[in-house]
């Protein structure tokens, strides 16, 4: 079948977002013991209406196509050619990401608060909250907006590093031994990496939550913040939401990679269809 374009790439990978996004649930797993889940509905909900589909169109785009290149200009081993591709598309992405995990993160925990002292009540006013916290990112300029970028692609950057490796391995394998059809191995594939991703990540993912929401001083570094949890809560704060972080991701990533590789496998047929 022909190759697909970035056009039907990124629509692919858009759609697909519209679905639990694999490895994007540190937000629910890392909530503080103050916060209010449905506080942090709502933040997580008014932040992040667009975002999902642009950040999955722009990696999928960057990952696809530096995997068609180091295919057809290098002699890399394929682990190492999807391991460098998908890190490559991982950085891109989070330009867009970093941004909105700043605002969902502050949202999360200030709605929390809010409710928990009455300010707001838990039927509403999420949305406002969101918007003072994007009102307070606006005005500490690009340097603050961005501060956090180092942070998301330390979480989210290993976490990748291992996923698609993996699930690349295995879908091929699922495809050629099994016999199974793309996106159900797509699928089955995406859900074993995300869950062995997300059990390996636990750690990065709860320091990079205690370093965007300032729970220790700025100049502790990650180092500091990790030494800071394991005096404070011992191993198992580094662990801490993990179980129900891995069934998310599971779950998530087998249907966000089953979903965009059907996308994917429907253009590739409309495409035949319209050159035949």
């Amino acid at each position: 079948m022909p190759d697909n374009t970035n056009y039907q790439i990124a629509i692919a990978g858009a759609l697909a977002a519209f679905t639990p996004p694999a490895g994007k649930v540190s937000g629910w797993t890392d909530r503080p013991a103050g916060s209010k889940p449905l506080a942090g509905v709502l933040g997580r909900f008014t932040s992040e209406v667009f975002t999902p589909e642009s950040e999955a169109a722009v990696f999928f785009v960057t990952y696809e196509q530096s995997k068609r290149l180091l295919a057809q200009h290098t002699a890399l081993p394929p682990a190492l050619a999807h391991l460098t591709a998908c890190s490559l598309a991982e950085m891109v992405s989070c330009v867009i990401k970093t941004p909105i995990e700043i605002v969902k993160q502050r949202a999360q925990v200030q709605g929390g608060r809010a409710v928990a002292k009455g300010k707001i009540s838990p039927a509403g006013g999420g949305g406002g909250n969101t918007m003072e916290v994007l009102k307070s990112l606006r005005q500490s300029g690009l340097k603050g907006f961005g501060s956090a970028y180092l942070a998301t692609v330390g979480r989210n950057l290993p976490f990748t590093a291992i996923q698609f490796p993996i699930y690349e391995n295995l879908r091929v394998k699922f495809e050629h031994r099994w016999g199974l059809q793309s996106p159900a191995a797509s699928s089955l594939a995406g859900s074993i990496a995300g869950s062995i991703a997300s059990i390996a990540t636990t750690p990065v993912d709860v320091v990079k939550t205690h370093v965007m929401l300032g729970r220790f001083p700025a100049d502790a570094g990650i180092l500091g913040v990790t030494k800071e949890v394991l005096r404070s809560e011992g191993v198992k704060g580094l662990f801490r939401g993990g179980l129900l972080r891995t069934l998310l991701s599971a779950a998530g990533a087998g249907i966000y990679l089953g979903c965009f590789e059907y996308g994917m496998n429907w253009f590739r047929r409309e495409t035949k269809s319209k050159m035949s």
